[in-house]
């Protein structure tokens, strides 16, 4: 290696040593002269210019001022002219505060920004010429006071687009009626349940459903794609009396639970459900003779049970019993339309 790199290491510079060429050699920070391992210390190679390594602050004895010295200057010497000169007070440079030039602004900056024109510091919120109103605004810049044709050409165009094209405004409403408009929007979407009463919820009172008409019809009924054919089950389904929503013919799987069929409705419908918060009001699934249906059973046992039959009508409806409800006023269809009959 060393006729391939003659130029590489020094030999050390110690009186007696070996090494003669030491690839990584220490420079002595006393005589700055160089070493190997061994003798890189200064009480290794006996440095006659013993490095100060001892750095400290002294504190004067009169005053208890910290003195600040330079490196290779005498302690001693510092505090004895110190004292000799009357202990005068030692002002430390504070750092620069990089506080906003901006008239009325006392914000500061840990890092200096300064104005590319003026040269004064700015917070960030008027570092810009424009924030701050640049003295020296159109000086430093030499394009700033030149016009640019193809600039103002493609203003120009801008403006007429925005003429011709200009969008309709919105008609303005009051503050007032603006809330009532928003108040009756999520009442479309989402129907508020009766309020909850300590014990067991009251029953919710039904009106004449006969003549309500079905949004759909059962060959058109809604869920029918992803459901096995053979676990096809039609369902007329009636929605919350306080919806205001028709009632609409959906397709559930028949191994499906009672429960599940209630949560698959309620997001197929957009009906407010929580049934998954304690103390709610529970939102319900009855038959159409009014009976409530039990939400842990499958809808196979609800049919074994004679509670519910295929196409058959059933009602989402919050509160555990109805009031006021005439059993056979829902209408159900034959199911005859790919869904199971059992």
């Amino acid at each position: 290696v060393t006729m391939e790199f003659p130029e590489l290491g020094a030999a050390c510079s110690a009186r007696g040593c070996m090494e003669k060429n030491d690839f990584l050699p220490f420079t002595c920070d006393g005589c700055k002269k160089k070493f190997c391992l061994n003798h890189h210390k200064p009480e290794a190679h006996t440095c006659p210019v013993p490095p100060r390594n001892d750095k400290y602050v002294p504190v004067c004895p009169l005053c208890q001022q910290a003195i600040t010295i330079k490196p290779g200057e005498d302690p001693n010497a510092i505090v004895d002219r110190h004292i000799r000169a009357g202990c005068p007070k030692v002002v430390a440079k504070q750092p620069k505060s990089n506080a906003c030039s901006f008239r009325g602004c006392k914000e500061k900056e840990f890092v200096p920004v300064s104005c590319k024109l003026c040269k004064q510091p700015f917070c960030l919120k008027h570092r810009f010429e424009t924030d701050h109103d640049c003295p020296a605004k159109g000086k430093g810049n030499p394009a700033a006071g030149k016009s640019n044709p193809a600039a103002a050409a493609a203003a120009a165009r801008m403006g007429d687009a925005r003429t011709n094209h200009s969008q309709p405004r919105m008609p303005a409403f009051p503050a007032n009626d603006i809330a009532k408009r928003t108040a009756q929007a999520a009442s479309s979407l989402f129907s508020a349940p009766p309020p909850a009463a300590s014990g067991a919820a009251p029953p919710t009172r039904q009106s004449n459903r006969r003549n309500q008409k079905h949004a759909n019809k059962p060959k058109d009924a809604i869920g029918a794609s992803g459901i096995p054919a053979n676990e096809r089950f039609l369902l007329s389904v009636y929605f919350p009396q306080a919806s205001n929503r028709a009632p609409e013919f959906h397709v559930m799987s028949a191994r499906w639970t009672v429960g599940k069929v209630i949560d698959v409705l309620s997001d197929r419908g957009r009906i407010l459900n929580n049934n998954s918060r304690p103390g709610s009001v529970k939102l319900n699934l009855f038959n159409g003779s009014g009976s409530r249906l039990n939400p842990s059973d499958s809808l196979e046992n609800c049919v074994l049970q004679s509670k519910l039959e295929g196409g058959g009508p059933v009602l989402l409806e919050y509160g555990e019993s109805l009031a006021g409800f005439e059993p056979g006023s829902l209408k159900g269809v034959e199911d005859k339309h790919g869904c199971i009959t059992m």
